[in-house]
Protein backbone atom coordinates (compact mmCIF):
# COMPACT_ATOMS: atom_id res chain seq x y z
CA UNK A 1 0.00 0.00 0.00
CA UNK A 2 1.42 3.39 -1.01
CA UNK A 3 1.70 6.32 1.41
CA UNK A 4 -1.07 8.12 -0.49
CA UNK A 5 -3.35 5.09 -0.14
CA UNK A 6 -2.58 4.97 3.59
CA UNK A 7 -3.44 8.68 3.93
CA UNK A 8 -6.71 8.13 2.05
CA UNK A 9 -7.58 5.17 4.27
CA UNK A 10 -6.84 7.18 7.44
CA UNK A 11 -8.97 10.07 6.15
CA UNK A 12 -11.94 7.76 5.44
CA UNK A 13 -11.53 6.02 8.81
CA UNK A 14 -11.52 9.34 10.68
CA UNK A 15 -14.69 10.42 8.89
CA UNK A 16 -16.39 7.13 9.74
CA UNK A 17 -15.32 7.47 13.39
CA UNK A 18 -16.65 11.03 13.60
CA UNK A 19 -19.93 9.94 12.03
CA UNK A 20 -20.24 7.11 14.55
CA UNK A 21 -19.69 9.50 17.47
CA UNK A 22 -22.15 12.04 16.08
CA UNK A 23 -24.81 9.39 15.54
CA UNK A 24 -24.30 7.72 18.93
CA UNK A 25 -23.98 10.84 21.06
CA UNK A 26 -26.67 12.76 19.20
CA UNK A 27 -29.11 9.87 19.28
CA UNK A 28 -28.69 9.34 23.02
CA UNK A 29 -28.88 13.08 23.69
CA UNK A 30 -32.09 13.67 21.74
CA UNK A 31 -34.06 10.44 22.10
CA UNK A 32 -33.26 10.04 25.81
CA UNK A 33 -34.80 13.46 26.40
CA UNK A 34 -31.62 15.37 27.32
CA UNK A 35 -32.35 18.04 24.71
CA UNK A 36 -35.71 18.80 26.37
CA UNK A 37 -34.21 18.65 29.86
CA UNK A 38 -31.37 21.07 29.12
CA UNK A 39 -33.64 23.40 27.18
CA UNK A 40 -35.98 23.49 30.19
CA UNK A 41 -32.97 24.31 32.38
CA UNK A 42 -32.11 27.19 30.06
CA UNK A 43 -35.71 28.43 30.32
CA UNK A 44 -35.55 28.36 34.13
CA UNK A 45 -32.41 30.52 34.01
CA UNK A 46 -34.12 32.99 31.67
CA UNK A 47 -32.16 31.88 28.61
CA UNK A 48 -35.15 31.50 26.36
CA UNK A 49 -34.08 33.05 23.05
CA UNK A 50 -32.09 31.12 20.46
CA UNK A 51 -30.85 33.01 17.41
CA UNK A 52 -29.47 31.09 14.42
CA UNK A 53 -27.25 32.51 11.67
CA UNK A 54 -27.14 31.48 8.03
CA UNK A 55 -25.35 33.09 5.11
CA UNK A 56 -26.17 31.39 1.81
CA UNK A 57 -28.58 28.82 0.31
CA UNK A 58 -27.86 26.68 -2.75
CA UNK A 59 -29.60 23.96 -4.79
CA UNK A 60 -26.19 22.46 -5.68
CA UNK A 61 -24.09 19.92 -3.75
CA UNK A 62 -21.29 21.70 -1.90
CA UNK A 63 -18.58 19.77 -3.73
CA UNK A 64 -19.65 21.60 -6.90
CA UNK A 65 -18.93 25.02 -5.35
CA UNK A 66 -15.49 26.38 -6.20
CA UNK A 67 -16.16 30.10 -6.71
CA UNK A 68 -17.40 30.81 -3.18
CA UNK A 69 -16.58 29.88 0.41
CA UNK A 70 -18.50 26.57 0.88
CA UNK A 71 -18.77 26.81 4.67
CA UNK A 72 -21.22 29.69 4.24
CA UNK A 73 -23.72 27.49 2.38
CA UNK A 74 -26.63 25.26 3.25
CA UNK A 75 -28.40 23.19 0.60
CA UNK A 76 -32.13 23.56 0.07
CA UNK A 77 -32.78 20.00 1.27
CA UNK A 78 -30.86 20.41 4.53
CA UNK A 79 -32.37 23.86 5.11
CA UNK A 80 -35.84 22.32 5.01
CA UNK A 81 -34.76 19.80 7.67
CA UNK A 82 -33.54 22.63 9.89
CA UNK A 83 -36.83 24.50 9.51
CA UNK A 84 -38.83 21.36 10.27
CA UNK A 85 -36.87 21.02 13.53
CA UNK A 86 -37.48 24.69 14.38
CA UNK A 87 -41.24 24.48 13.79
CA UNK A 88 -41.46 21.41 16.01
CA UNK A 89 -39.45 22.77 18.95
CA UNK A 90 -39.65 26.59 18.94
CA UNK A 91 -41.83 29.64 18.55
CA UNK A 92 -40.34 31.77 15.76
CA UNK A 93 -40.21 35.51 16.47
CA UNK A 94 -38.87 38.80 15.08
CA UNK A 95 -36.87 41.61 16.63
CA UNK A 96 -40.10 43.64 16.78
CA UNK A 97 -41.52 40.97 19.10
CA UNK A 98 -38.49 41.32 21.35
CA UNK A 99 -38.92 45.10 21.35
CA UNK A 100 -42.49 44.69 22.58
CA UNK A 101 -41.40 42.40 25.42
CA UNK A 102 -38.74 44.92 26.42
CA UNK A 103 -41.15 47.86 26.12
CA UNK A 104 -43.78 46.12 28.24
CA UNK A 105 -41.08 44.97 30.69
CA UNK A 106 -42.35 41.40 30.50
CA UNK A 107 -40.30 38.21 30.55
CA UNK A 108 -39.83 36.61 27.17
CA UNK A 109 -41.70 33.30 26.72
CA UNK A 110 -39.93 29.96 26.70
CA UNK A 111 -38.36 28.44 23.60
CA UNK A 112 -38.19 31.45 21.30
CA UNK A 113 -36.13 31.25 18.13
CA UNK A 114 -35.06 33.84 15.58
CA UNK A 115 -33.77 33.06 12.07
CA UNK A 116 -31.17 35.45 10.67
CA UNK A 117 -29.06 35.67 7.50
CA UNK A 118 -25.89 37.75 7.20
CA UNK A 119 -24.36 39.65 4.26
CA UNK A 120 -27.20 39.95 1.71
CA UNK A 121 -26.35 37.48 -1.04
CA UNK A 122 -28.86 37.21 -3.87
CA UNK A 123 -29.34 33.48 -3.27
CA UNK A 124 -31.12 34.39 0.01
CA UNK A 125 -33.85 35.90 -2.18
CA UNK A 126 -33.74 33.27 -4.93
CA UNK A 127 -33.56 30.09 -2.84
CA UNK A 128 -33.91 30.88 0.87
CA UNK A 129 -36.94 33.16 0.81
CA UNK A 130 -39.29 30.77 -1.06
CA UNK A 131 -38.50 27.97 1.41
CA UNK A 132 -39.04 30.21 4.44
CA UNK A 133 -42.32 31.37 2.91
CA UNK A 134 -43.29 27.74 2.29
CA UNK A 135 -42.80 27.09 6.03
CA UNK A 136 -44.48 30.42 6.90
CA UNK A 137 -41.55 31.53 9.04
CA UNK A 138 -40.39 35.13 9.59
CA UNK A 139 -36.68 35.97 9.39
CA UNK A 140 -34.19 38.83 9.42
CA UNK A 141 -31.65 39.65 6.72
CA UNK A 142 -28.60 41.67 7.77
CA UNK A 143 -27.23 43.50 4.71
CA UNK A 144 -23.90 45.23 4.04
CA UNK A 145 -25.54 48.23 2.39
CA UNK A 146 -22.63 49.28 0.13
CA UNK A 147 -22.84 45.94 -1.70
CA UNK A 148 -26.54 45.82 -2.54
CA UNK A 149 -27.09 46.24 -6.26
CA UNK A 150 -23.33 46.22 -6.91
CA UNK A 151 -21.20 43.71 -8.82
CA UNK A 152 -18.25 43.40 -6.48
CA UNK A 153 -17.02 40.18 -4.87
CA UNK A 154 -16.33 39.86 -1.15
CA UNK A 155 -12.69 39.17 -0.30
CA UNK A 156 -13.38 35.72 1.21
CA UNK A 157 -15.10 34.43 -1.94
CA UNK A 158 -12.35 35.76 -4.22
CA UNK A 159 -9.69 34.33 -1.88
CA UNK A 160 -11.35 30.91 -1.81
CA UNK A 161 -11.71 30.79 -5.60
CA UNK A 162 -8.05 31.74 -6.09
CA UNK A 163 -6.75 29.23 -3.53
CA UNK A 164 -8.95 26.49 -5.00
CA UNK A 165 -7.63 27.15 -8.50
CA UNK A 166 -3.99 27.26 -7.35
CA UNK A 167 -4.22 24.01 -5.36
CA UNK A 168 -5.85 22.34 -8.39
CA UNK A 169 -3.02 23.58 -10.61
CA UNK A 170 -0.52 22.34 -8.01
CA UNK A 171 -2.01 18.85 -8.14
CA UNK A 172 -1.94 18.90 -11.94
CA UNK A 173 1.69 20.04 -11.93
CA UNK A 174 1.02 23.31 -13.76
CA UNK A 175 1.87 25.51 -10.75
CA UNK A 176 4.81 25.43 -8.35
CA UNK A 177 5.14 27.83 -5.41
CA UNK A 178 7.95 30.25 -6.26
CA UNK A 179 11.04 29.92 -4.05
CA UNK A 180 11.78 32.67 -1.56
CA UNK A 181 15.35 33.74 -0.75
CA UNK A 182 16.75 30.60 -2.42
CA UNK A 183 14.41 28.48 -0.31
CA UNK A 184 16.22 29.31 2.92
CA UNK A 185 13.18 30.94 4.62
CA UNK A 186 9.62 29.74 5.06
CA UNK A 187 7.46 30.76 2.11
CA UNK A 188 4.20 32.38 3.34
CA UNK A 189 2.36 31.41 0.15
CA UNK A 190 3.37 27.76 0.51
CA UNK A 191 2.25 27.77 4.16
CA UNK A 192 -1.13 29.30 3.21
CA UNK A 193 -1.72 26.73 0.46
CA UNK A 194 -0.80 23.89 2.84
CA UNK A 195 -3.23 25.14 5.49
CA UNK A 196 -5.93 25.68 2.87
CA UNK A 197 -5.69 22.00 1.95
CA UNK A 198 -5.57 20.76 5.55
CA UNK A 199 -8.02 23.09 7.33
CA UNK A 200 -9.62 25.82 5.24
CA UNK A 201 -12.00 26.90 8.02
CA UNK A 202 -9.11 27.66 10.39
CA UNK A 203 -7.31 29.54 7.61
CA UNK A 204 -10.29 31.80 6.92
CA UNK A 205 -10.78 32.39 10.66
CA UNK A 206 -7.17 33.55 10.67
CA UNK A 207 -7.82 35.80 7.66
CA UNK A 208 -10.60 37.50 9.64
CA UNK A 209 -7.92 38.87 11.98
CA UNK A 210 -5.99 40.50 9.12
CA UNK A 211 -6.34 44.11 8.05
CA UNK A 212 -8.12 44.71 4.74
CA UNK A 213 -4.91 46.06 3.18
CA UNK A 214 -3.09 42.83 4.07
CA UNK A 215 -5.85 40.71 2.53
CA UNK A 216 -5.77 42.75 -0.68
CA UNK A 217 -1.98 42.33 -0.95
CA UNK A 218 -2.34 38.54 -0.67
CA UNK A 219 -5.17 38.50 -3.22
CA UNK A 220 -3.04 40.50 -5.66
CA UNK A 221 -0.16 38.08 -5.12
CA UNK A 222 -2.41 35.09 -5.79
CA UNK A 223 -3.80 36.73 -8.93
CA UNK A 224 -0.30 36.96 -10.41
CA UNK A 225 -0.14 33.15 -10.43
CA UNK A 226 -3.57 32.31 -11.85
CA UNK A 227 -6.47 33.84 -13.73
CA UNK A 228 -10.14 33.67 -12.69
CA UNK A 229 -13.16 34.39 -14.84
CA UNK A 230 -14.41 37.64 -13.32
CA UNK A 231 -17.78 37.19 -15.02
CA UNK A 232 -18.35 33.78 -13.43
CA UNK A 233 -17.02 34.90 -10.05
CA UNK A 234 -19.38 37.89 -9.93
CA UNK A 235 -22.35 35.82 -11.12
CA UNK A 236 -21.77 33.13 -8.48
CA UNK A 237 -21.51 35.71 -5.68
CA UNK A 238 -24.18 38.23 -6.63
CA UNK A 239 -25.75 40.45 -4.00
CA UNK A 240 -29.37 41.47 -3.63
CA UNK A 241 -30.70 44.59 -5.26
CA UNK A 242 -32.63 47.06 -3.13
CA UNK A 243 -35.75 46.11 -5.08
CA UNK A 244 -35.29 42.47 -4.07
CA UNK A 245 -34.70 43.50 -0.46
CA UNK A 246 -38.05 45.32 -0.55
CA UNK A 247 -39.79 42.29 -2.04
CA UNK A 248 -38.89 40.31 1.08
CA UNK A 249 -41.42 42.36 3.06
CA UNK A 250 -43.48 41.38 5.04
CA UNK A 251 -41.83 37.95 5.45
CA UNK A 252 -38.41 39.33 6.37
CA UNK A 253 -37.04 42.32 8.23
CA UNK A 254 -33.89 44.03 6.96
CA UNK A 255 -31.17 44.87 9.48
CA UNK A 256 -27.73 46.45 9.24
CA UNK A 257 -24.50 44.55 8.67
CA UNK A 258 -22.79 47.96 8.40
CA UNK A 259 -21.97 49.64 5.08
CA UNK A 260 -18.79 47.90 3.94
CA UNK A 261 -18.63 44.76 6.12
CA UNK A 262 -15.32 45.97 7.55
CA UNK A 263 -14.40 44.29 10.85
CA UNK A 264 -15.24 47.09 13.29
CA UNK A 265 -12.50 46.33 15.79
CA UNK A 266 -9.95 47.02 13.05
CA UNK A 267 -10.99 50.64 12.36
CA UNK A 268 -11.19 53.79 14.48
CA UNK A 269 -14.37 54.70 16.34
CA UNK A 270 -15.21 57.60 14.01
CA UNK A 271 -15.37 55.14 11.12
CA UNK A 272 -17.39 52.71 13.23
CA UNK A 273 -19.97 55.43 13.92
CA UNK A 274 -20.21 56.18 10.20
CA UNK A 275 -20.61 52.49 9.33
CA UNK A 276 -23.55 51.95 11.70
CA UNK A 277 -25.26 55.33 11.18
CA UNK A 278 -25.05 55.51 7.37
CA UNK A 279 -26.13 51.87 6.89
CA UNK A 280 -29.16 52.47 9.12
CA UNK A 281 -30.14 55.55 7.11
CA UNK A 282 -29.75 53.69 3.79
CA UNK A 283 -32.08 50.94 4.95
CA UNK A 284 -34.61 53.52 6.08
CA UNK A 285 -34.36 55.38 2.75
CA UNK A 286 -34.54 52.33 0.47
CA UNK A 287 -36.76 49.97 2.49
CA UNK A 288 -38.89 52.62 4.24
CA UNK A 289 -38.57 50.79 7.54
CA UNK A 290 -36.41 51.50 10.55
CA UNK A 291 -33.94 48.63 11.20
CA UNK A 292 -34.11 47.51 14.82
CA UNK A 293 -30.94 45.44 14.84
CA UNK A 294 -27.32 45.45 13.73
CA UNK A 295 -25.00 42.51 13.10
CA UNK A 296 -21.28 42.97 13.81
CA UNK A 297 -19.17 41.89 10.79
CA UNK A 298 -17.23 38.73 11.64
CA UNK A 299 -18.90 38.96 15.06
CA UNK A 300 -16.20 41.37 16.31
CA UNK A 301 -17.12 44.07 18.80
CA UNK A 302 -15.91 45.97 21.87
CA UNK A 303 -17.55 47.96 24.66
CA UNK A 304 -16.93 51.18 22.71
CA UNK A 305 -18.50 49.73 19.55
CA UNK A 306 -21.52 48.51 21.51
CA UNK A 307 -22.02 52.03 22.88
CA UNK A 308 -21.90 53.53 19.37
CA UNK A 309 -24.46 51.02 18.06
CA UNK A 310 -26.82 51.90 20.93
CA UNK A 311 -26.26 55.62 20.31
CA UNK A 312 -27.08 55.16 16.60
CA UNK A 313 -30.60 54.12 17.61
CA UNK A 314 -30.57 50.36 17.23
CA UNK A 315 -32.49 48.35 19.83
CA UNK A 316 -30.46 45.15 19.42
CA UNK A 317 -27.15 43.87 18.04
CA UNK A 318 -26.03 40.32 17.36
CA UNK A 319 -22.62 38.66 17.62
CA UNK A 320 -21.17 35.32 16.55
CA UNK A 321 -20.64 34.24 20.17
CA UNK A 322 -22.35 30.88 20.57
CA UNK A 323 -25.12 30.36 23.11
CA UNK A 324 -28.73 31.01 24.15
CA UNK A 325 -29.94 34.43 25.32
CA UNK A 326 -31.91 36.37 27.84
CA UNK A 327 -32.47 40.07 27.09
CA UNK A 328 -30.10 41.40 29.74
CA UNK A 329 -27.49 42.30 27.09
CA UNK A 330 -29.47 43.33 23.97
CA UNK A 331 -26.38 44.61 22.12
CA UNK A 332 -24.33 41.42 22.47
CA UNK A 333 -26.89 38.75 21.62
CA UNK A 334 -25.39 35.33 20.96
CA UNK A 335 -26.14 33.28 17.87
CA UNK A 336 -25.65 29.71 16.69
CA UNK A 337 -23.93 29.61 13.31
CA UNK A 338 -25.38 26.98 10.97
CA UNK A 339 -24.41 25.65 7.55
CA UNK A 340 -24.57 22.41 5.58
CA UNK A 341 -22.04 20.63 7.78
CA UNK A 342 -23.56 21.60 11.12
CA UNK A 343 -25.16 18.20 11.66
CA UNK A 344 -24.61 16.28 8.43
CA UNK A 345 -22.68 13.03 8.28
CA UNK A 346 -20.03 12.40 5.63
CA UNK A 347 -22.59 10.23 3.84
CA UNK A 348 -24.81 13.29 3.49
CA UNK A 349 -27.38 11.99 5.98
CA UNK A 350 -28.74 14.50 8.47
CA UNK A 351 -28.34 13.73 12.19
CA UNK A 352 -31.40 15.04 14.04
CA UNK A 353 -29.81 14.10 17.35
CA UNK A 354 -26.56 15.92 16.78
CA UNK A 355 -28.47 18.93 15.46
CA UNK A 356 -30.30 19.14 18.79
CA UNK A 357 -26.90 19.37 20.50
CA UNK A 358 -25.91 22.20 18.14
CA UNK A 359 -29.14 24.05 18.93
CA UNK A 360 -28.21 24.35 22.60
CA UNK A 361 -25.03 26.20 21.64
CA UNK A 362 -22.71 23.55 23.07
CA UNK A 363 -20.62 22.90 19.96
CA UNK A 364 -18.59 25.15 17.74
CA UNK A 365 -19.12 25.52 14.01
CA UNK A 366 -18.12 22.33 12.21
CA UNK A 367 -15.05 22.80 10.02
CA UNK A 368 -15.04 21.63 6.42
Amino acid sequence: MTSQEVQNWVFVARKAYKDFLKTLFGGVFYYAGLFYLLRAWNNLRGRRLTIVTYHRVTPKPLDQIDQSLPTLFITENTFRKHLTFFKKHYKIVRFSDLALYAQNKTDIPNNLLMITFDDGYEDNFRYGHPILREYNLPWTLFVATNHLGQKGVMWWDRMFALLTLLTRQQREGSFTVPCQNNGQEENPLAEILDQFCSDSSALFARFNTWKVAELLVLIQQLQTHCSLSEEILVAENAFLSWDQANQLHPDADVGSHTCSHTVLTGIDLTQVAEEVIVSKKKIQDYCHRVPLACSYPAGSYSAEIVALVAKAGYSFAVTQDSGVNNLAAPYTLKRINLWEGSANLSSGDFSWGFFSVRMLGFTRRMRC
